[in-house]
């Protein structure tokens, strides 16, 4: 029969030096992630773990949870000041180490200290000791205690049960002076199809959270944990919903037959797969049409990191954040202040659960300061919780009204929930307490700017019903007069849509050398696309074309930071790579998880005929050369700008010839739909460009405009955009 508690004596010199070295890891862990560890201390946990491998249960290979080093005087003392730390370091190390050995636990691993005597051979007579070494003696030795915690789960079967002798011996250790960490449930996780059973789905509409909802080891709005989920191994989080992997190796892709079906046409089949074991977690793409991108890069095996980005699509659109499911205790101690810093780290590293359990616990034992409940308010803020999010902060501002960067923030989460006078407010109080606040001023200048419009618009619309209402009697409620109302809202979103349209689009230039031509029809009222041109020193001509997710003002106000954060770093003279770095960390900064901005960026130079652009995520615009009278596509660039901070992109530099011609658009264009539900596609549009070729700019995008709206008889789904660049011969 295998026992339930085992002591195992190790050298006194080994496991000082093992501490030590894992105080300094510890210590300089922002500085040396990747210092590794000595072979003396490789060794030594081996041999440890090996000990412990006779001593795990047969039946599921279950190592005791909790352990408690016996140190002499003096070594307790060397780490008084270290001990959490350590706590830590050592849990996850002796866990690693299990895993690899083709072990488990069942429950989170603990690690404590204790001071010991060495002569308690008739107190612990009942279990047996194993020393790593054949020295037995005592001096040179300390004493690690190795047992199953009385945390008891849910009974299984084949559970070994603890009997009364060993339950007395717990109860001994538990009267001495012991720190390890205490219990604590890890939370449950909080536009794709069903997942099979295999995976969980979870609607974030469903949990308490407003965005990408309360994830792995979630915490409630008062720090307590939420409910705990049982075998999830990891997450995949979009803004809508979270789908729990929760075995060895979970697929992906549009066949019905996968653990995580996507129900869109772009997605391959069998599209990808994640293969979890007990080191690290694998992306696999099984030969996509599309490919798989992580962090924005595509990749055929690659390992995923927690909090790294997985996208089946180049442009991004088709996106989950990775969620490693993390079992974290607090670990004891009655310093608030060793809490919040503990919280601090655990925030820089993304690990927001845990963070948020550290800022509780300083709250809790009587940290006063506003602090904490920022920190807790950003970490919501970062899961999509604006709802907690905003709580939080009022909860902080009260403590500490005169917080420059709180009314910033939480002026920010007002303008994502487009909660619009709030975030007028707010921004306006931040600035009023820090006049160089660059962000409340961006953030301002965008939401002041288009919400003055959709003031004007209402009003506008307000007296045009005043008028209508003093000419005729006030009809009776009816379900006519309700659709009236709607009517009203999209008279709204039309005259907001256009203002703004009007304010955004520039004159097409007259510029030496090219013949130039843009196009836009809004749907349903209310623009999301945009281009622009930004002529320099008349050599140079910067060329935009974006697409919006999301209309009304939201999406307006989007538009409007987009064009501004580009034309002033274009102005500034930066380089195009740098200019779309900025336009995307700006985007991530200001929006929801689940808004982004497609866009195609390119510079023209005029004198020596070169184009350098970026596609970042937007539909690969058409080049037409009329030497060699082909078409290619224009794909170099990256994901989606606002999804992924600090995005890979790529730049490419073409030489262009006298008759090319550049052919820019939007998904309105080939997403147009008929009668039949059949769209008019990029064959179409590139034939029509190539027929067509040789008239001037304007003519060809009334052939093309004509052509799609006859096709789709005017009804478009989607804004559609065209603009169209001739190289002059």
């Amino acid at each position: 029969m295998k026992q339930n508690k085992l002591i195992i004596r190790v050298k006194r010199a080994e496991l000082i030096n093992m501490l030590d070295e894992l105080a300094n890891l510890e210590s300089h862990k922002s500085s040396a992630p990747t210092n590794p560890k000595s072979e003396q201390t490789e060794k030594f946990m081996n041999e440890f773990i090996q000990k412990i491998g006779s001593f795990a249960l047969s039946s599921n290979k279950c190592a005791p949870d909790k352990y408690i080093l016996y140190l002499d005087a003096g070594t307790l003392q060397r780490y008084n000041k270290r001990k959490q730390k350590l706590s830590q370091r050592l849990s996850s190390e002796l866990m690693k180490y299990i895993l690899d050995n083709g072990n488990t636990t069942r429950h989170p691993i603990e690690v404590g200290f204790a001071l010991g005597t060495y002569n308690s051979s008739d107190i612990f007579a009942s279990v047996r000791r194993l020393s790593l070494d054949t020295d037995e003696t005592l001096t040179s030795y300390i004493e690690i205690h190795c047992e199953f915690s009385r945390r008891k789960p849910k009974a299984n079967a084949d559970e070994v049960q603890l009997t009364v002798d060993e339950e007395q011996n717990l109860e001994h250790l538990d009267d001495q002076k012991i720190e390890f960490p205490t219990e604590e449930k890890s939370g449950e996780d909080e536009k794709i199809s069903p997942a099979s059973p295999s995976s969980t789905k979870v609607s974030h509409s469903d949990s308490n959270s407003k965005g990408h909802g309360s994830f792995i080891g979630g915490t409630n709005s008062d720090g307590t944990a939420s409910n705990p989920s049982t075998n999830i191994l990891a997450s995949l989080i979009t803004a809508q919903e979270s789908y729990h992997l929760t075995k060895p190796k979970t697929s992906i892709g549009r066949r019905k037959n996968n653990d995580i079906v996507v129900s869109d046409l772009t997605i391959s089949r069998n599209h990808a797969e994640i293969m979890a074991d007990s080191k690290k977690f694998t992306l696999k793409d099984l030969s996509s049409s599309n490919g798989t991108y992580l962090n924005g890069k595509p990749i055929k095996v690659a390992e995923i990191k927690n909090n790294d980005i997985i996208a089946l699509d180049k442009a991004g659109k088709i996106n989950f954040r990775f969620e490693i499911a993390e079992q974290y205790a607090v670990i004891p101690s009655e310093d608030f202040l060793e809490h919040f810093n503990r919280g601090l780290a655990l925030r820089r590293e993304k690990r927001w659960d845990s963070a948020a359990k550290e800022f509780f616990e300083a709250i809790r034992l009587g940290d006063k300061s506003a602090r904490p409940y920022f920190n807790i308010a950003i970490i919501k803020f970062h899961q999509g919780d604006y709802e907690q999010a905003i709580a939080n902060f009022q909860e902080g501002l009260a403590i500490e009204p005169d917080n420059a960067s709180a009314h910033a923030d939480l002026g920010k989460v007002y303008q994502i929930t487009e909660q619009w006078e709030k975030a007028i407010e707010h921004l306006q109080k931040a600035l009023e307490l820090k006049p160089e606040h660059e962000a409340a001023k961006r953030r301002l200048s965008r939401i002041e700017e288009v919400y003055k419009i959709y003031q004007d618009a209402n009003r506008q619309l307000s007296e045009q019903e005043s008028e209508s209402q003093e000419r005729e009697v006030k009809p009776v409620q009816t379900e006519k007069s309700k659709i009236s109302s709607t009517d009203d809202e999209m008279s709204l979103d039309l005259m907001i849509g256009a203002e703004v349209q009007r304010r955004l689009m520039p004159e097409v230039p007259n510029f030496p050398g090219l013949d130039i031509s843009a196009y836009t029809i809004p749907a349903r009222g209310v623009s999301g696309d945009y281009y622009d041109f930004i002529p320099i020193d008349g050599q140079k001509l910067w060329i935009a074309v974006a697409d919006v997710s999301g209309k009304s003002i939201g999406g307006a106000i989007l538009m409007s930071e987009a064009r501004s954060v580009l034309r002033i770093n274009i102005k500034h003279g930066l380089p195009l790579e740098s200019v779309i770095a900025q336009v995307n960390n700006t985007i991530y900064e200001d929006t929801a998880s689940d808004k982004f901005i497609t866009m195609f960026v390119g510079t023209l130079d005029i004198s020596n005929k070169t184009f350098d652009y970026c596609n970042v995520g937007h539909n690969p615009p058409a080049l037409y050369r009329s030497q060699s009278q082909q078409l290619r596509t224009l794909d170099a660039g990256g994901p989606v700008a606002g999804v992924l901070p600090d995005a890979p992109y790529e730049t490419e530099r073409i030489n262009l010839e006298s008759g090319d011609a550049l052919m820019l658009y939007t998904d309105g264009i080939t997403e147009a739909m008929n009668a039949a539900e059949e769209l008019f596609g990029e064959e179409r549009l590139y034939q029509l460009f190539t027929e067509n070729v040789s008239f001037e700019a304007q003519q060809i995008i009334e052939v093309i405009s004509n052509q799609v709206k006859e096709f789709s008889t005017g009804n478009f789904e989607d804004d559609a955009t065209l603009v169209m660049v001739k190289v002059n011969e």
